[in-house]
């Protein structure tokens, strides 16, 4: 051994005085790979190490002198590959205290070389003067042994990585009073390994799983320094790192504690930190040569790595939620540190897409719980859903007070106030159900009396109300509110009382056609129709037919209100359209009340389909058909309205068809010939009292107006 140790160090002193880089590459090559194991069994790795000890410090001794990469290399991988293969097969516990010193030693050697490496390199004017295999091989190889070593001492890992993180940060900040800026980029890549490793001494404490955290922060730091240099290799290699990470972190996960606090276990601090790193990454890349798909790419792997774990983490730990309402408050905390973070980096353009993706996730989980028939409010989800709504709105609000550009800034003013349809009906219905029969229910967190919510399934009148209810308060609130974001002044009335108002007029109308079509007929909803709660039913004077009643006001009055909005999105022959539909409602409405009040007042079944066959239901249907067609006639021939004339007199013809097809079918009964005899009274009067308007003959205003000119020139 000491022969041999005499043939490099001759080799060494000769390659640094001749200058000969060759001479000293060979002779490391040979000092390593010579097979010299001396000492007993129980001591040939301190034998082993002892000469590579030595032979590290004849490194240390050429980079005093050169700035040679090659070797500084080569002594790097021979000292950690063989002495990585002799922990895996020999490491025994019990050799704790003759192998840690060498690790360390061996680490220490390297951190010098880098410096010294540094030092040569500055002084012959090179920037390119950080090897980044030396900065960050021995941390990451290093610290990965020294896991192995200490695994079986408690919090030993966690200590280890402070230990080593605070090493960096004392290494920084001598070497920043010592020489101030002038080796700047390798002063910041010790900060960051410092402030890293100091960072992963939490989620080691928590958990020993060492590997996916470690590459992450490295990748970063690497591919950070690899930027500042301007070099490629290092950033790909960053990359593969971080790459690295999430497979290891798929491979070995960190275990999951129900005794910890949810997102302060090692679980999710370490996928945190794997998330952290690639969006860092994705910043710093944003503006790097031609990779613009990279950046993008890196983002959804760091909001992948950040949610994925968040979501799965809260579902398997935090029991005392639902995890829908803890997913939402994490969603929208994450996008409230990302609105916090945007003010201070302008110049990352992708942040501008955060508010879109925090819509995109509130719809996502409404549908969710929607589907799934859970109430949005249970389990605190009233203050998720608060935070989501003021984390949108709030994002909005300053993003244009800073004139920030947000994407698609104007969709998600109206798809977030279109998402308090479904998230506000169903706790209403409880609400107001509650609040009138003095039931009570634990809100969750708090015990809110007759105003706590409950499950949505109430059945019959009530939740279908409260469907209807919230679309004609936004309608209304759309239509008359003059502070932020509705009014003239603020830019946005156009979106609200535009297409955002028409979404809600158009679910209104289905609204209406459904809860007054088929669902008068239901089984079990039909019941609950005639006889809510068991307090009777009173044609208009229930909360069904109010609404209705309310519905179809609100449409006729944002209408008049609104109308030019309406024109610039749908058009004219759309309005006219809506206009029809409104009144086809409304027609349906008023079959759905005469339905009702003959089930509650003539006992006619709604539920066995028995209803239709009553004599006494087609009876009242003919005769109230007739009325109303009736009164269309008159209405249409006062207004001059040729096309609404025509309407009702197509329903009074229908009348008269369902006569003779159903009324007059079968038997004759008093009902009947009632029936009979009475619309034919109606249509004799409809034709006295309103004849047909005429046809409007176009430009005939005009030539009448040219008749008289020419009549008052002459």
């Amino acid at each position: 051994m000491g022969l041999m140790l005499l043939v490099v160090a001759a080799a060494a002193v000769l390659a640094v005085v001749q200058d000969a880089r060759s001479l000293a590459v060979l002779g490391i090559i040979g000092g390593f790979l010579a097979p010299i194991l001396a000492g007993s069994d129980s001591g040939r790795h301190v034998d082993l190490f002892s000469y590579y000890l030595v032979l590290d410090f004849g490194i240390v001794f050429v980079a005093w002198r050169k700035a040679w990469r090659e070797l500084n290399l080569l002594a790097f991988l021979f000292t950690f590959v063989i002495g990585t293969i002799w922990g895996g097969l020999n490491y025994k516990p019990a050799l704790f205290s003759t192998t840690e010193p060498f690790l360390i030693g061996f680490y220490l050697i390297f951190l010098a070389t880098a410096l010294l490496f540094a030092r040569q390199q500055r002084a012959g004017g090179q920037r390119d003067y950080v090897q980044s295999t030396l900065v960050f091989g021995p941390p990451l190889v290093g610290f990965g042994l020294q896991a192995a070593l200490v695994q079986n001492f408690e919090y030993g890992l966690a200590w280890s990585a402070f230990g080593l993180g605070a090493l960096y940060l004392v290494l920084w900040l001598g070497l920043r009073r010592a020489v101030g800026e002038y080796f700047k980029i390798l002063n910041d890549a010790f900060l960051l390994l410092g402030l890293g490793f100091v960072s992963l001494a939490v989620p080691f404490a928590f958990d020993g799983q060492w590997t996916s955290t470690t590459w992450a922060l490295e990748g970063a730091a690497m591919l950070w320094v690899g930027l500042r240099q301007g070099k490629t290799w290092p950033v790909v290699f960053g990359l593969l790192l971080q790459l690295g990470a999430g497979v290891a972190f798929g491979d070995d996960p960190p275990s999951l504690d129900p005794t910890h606090w949810p997102l302060l276990d090692g679980y999710f601090l370490s996928g945190g930190l794997i998330a952290l790193s690639g969006l860092a990454s994705a910043y710093l890349l944003r503006d790097w040569r031609n990779w613009a798909p990279v950046p993008a790419l890196l983002t959804l792997w760091g909001l992948a790595w950040w949610f994925g774990t968040g979501f799965y983490d809260l579902a398997h730990v935090a029991s005392w939620l639902q995890p829908f309402t803890l997913w939402l408050m994490f969603a929208s905390a994450s996008m409230l540190l990302v609105q916090w973070v945007r003010g201070w980096l302008q110049d990352w353009s992708i942040l501008r897409y955060t508010l879109a993706l925090q819509t995109v996730w509130m719809w996502a989980l409404g549908g969710l719980i929607f589907l799934l028939n859970m109430s949005p409010f249970h389990e605190g989800g009233w203050f998720a859903w608060i935070l989501a709504f003021a984390t949108l709105y709030g994002g909005l609000y300053w993003s244009e007070r800073r004139s920030e550009s947000v994407f698609a800034s104007e969709r998600l003013h109206g798809l977030g106030l279109w998402l308090l349809v479904p998230v506000l009906a169903p706790q209403l219905a409880d609400a107001i159900f509650r609040g009138l029969f003095g039931f009570t229910l634990d809100f969750g967190w708090f015990d809110l009396g007759p105003l706590g919510m409950m499950h949505p399934n109430t059945p019959g009148v009530w939740t279908a109300m409260s469907w209807g209810l919230i679309p004609v308060l936004l309608l209304s609130w759309v239509g008359f509110a003059r502070h932020w974001p509705f009014a003239e002044r603020f830019g946005y009335a156009s979106i609200y009382r535009g297409w955002v108002a028409l979404g809600l007029a158009m679910f209104l109308l289905a609204w209406m056609f459904i809860v007054n079509g088929p669902w008068v007929t239901d089984p079990v909803m039909g019941a609950g129709w005639a006889q809510p709660a068991q307090i009777g039913y009173l044609p208009l004077f229930n909360a069904l037919d109010f609404v209705s009643a309310l519905a179809l006001f609100a449409l006729w009055r944002h209408g008049r209100l609104t109308g030019a909005y309406f024109l610039n999105y749908a058009g004219e022959r759309t309005q006219q359209v809506l206009h029809w539909l409104m009144g086809a409602a409304a027609f349906v409405w008023l079959n759905a009340m005469i339905a009702r009040s003959l089930n509650a007042y003539a006992g006619l079944p709604l539920d066995d389909g028995r209803f239709l066959h009553e004599a006494l239901a087609q009876t009242t249907y003919s005769i109230a058909w007739s009325l109303l067609g009736l009164i269309l006639i008159v209405l249409a021939s006062r207004l001059k309205q040729r096309r609404l004339w025509l309407v009702a007199a197509g329903l009074l013809g229908v009348v008269v068809l369902k006569l003779f097809l159903v009324d007059l079918s079968g038997s004759d009964t008093l009902a009947r010939i009632i029936s009979f005899v009475g619309v034919g009274v109606l249509l004799l009067l409809a034709g006295y009292i309103a004849p047909i308007p005429a046809k409007q003959a176009p430009f005939a205003n005009d030539d009448q107006n040219t008749n008289d000119s020419e009549q008052k020139a002459d």
